[in-house]
């Protein structure tokens, strides 16, 4: 996602990059961060694991006068990204900007179908000015019209075509806040 022709991951100090299923950039599970900050870079690979000098191992990481005695000040939780995930990630990010244009192509297309179709019974949120997205999923809200019994037939009749689609705020959907227990 760009912001301004900029990717809004280099707006602040950190940026998180999930690396999950289904993801832009998929290994399967974790993610990674990036960062200008060497104070905090260094944080992070201690954090990862990187400890009796392990950190030397890194070709990103910053000098050891940055590390100084982090390694023995803060904790070790050893979540270091495997180097098979690393190698499955690395060549989807020279990729990233094609797949981004392919997804918002069928976005485009889905949405203009959707809106011609069912215009008065959905909405679809409109991108803010300025915002250059990656429509690598579809959202937009049922009409409010809608019964409760009207919205499981929708959800049902989208099951039997291997849609598919979840109800944010719904008991069954691990978004919802609610159901974190």
């Amino acid at each position: 996602v760009e912001w301004k022709g900029k990717h809004s991951g280099h707006k602040g100090r950190v940026a998180a990059i999930s690396a999950q299923s289904y993801k832009m950039i998929n290994s399967g599970e974790g993610g990674f961060l990036i960062t200008d900050d060497a104070e905090v870079a260094a944080k992070c690979a201690v954090y990862a694991g990187a400890y009796e000098g392990l950190a030397s191992k890194h070709t990103t990481v910053p000098g050891p006068e940055v590390f100084a005695d982090l390694p023995v000040q803060i904790p070790n939780y050893s979540v270091r990204m495997s180097a098979i995930a690393a190698a499955v990630i690395r060549p989807q990010i020279l990729t990233l900007d094609e797949r981004r244009a392919k997804y918002n192509r069928r976005y485009a297309f889905v949405t203009e179908k959707l809106v011609e179709r069912k215009g008065n019974m959905l909405s679809i949120p409109v991108n803010t000015p300025g915002m250059t997205p990656v429509h690598d999923s579809l959202q937009f809200n049922l009409s409010h019209d809608m019964t409760d019994e009207q919205v499981q037939k929708f959800l049902d009749e989208a099951a039997t075509h291997g849609l598919p689609v979840e109800l944010f705020g719904h008991h069954s959907n691990a978004r919802n806040f609610i159901n974190w227990g």
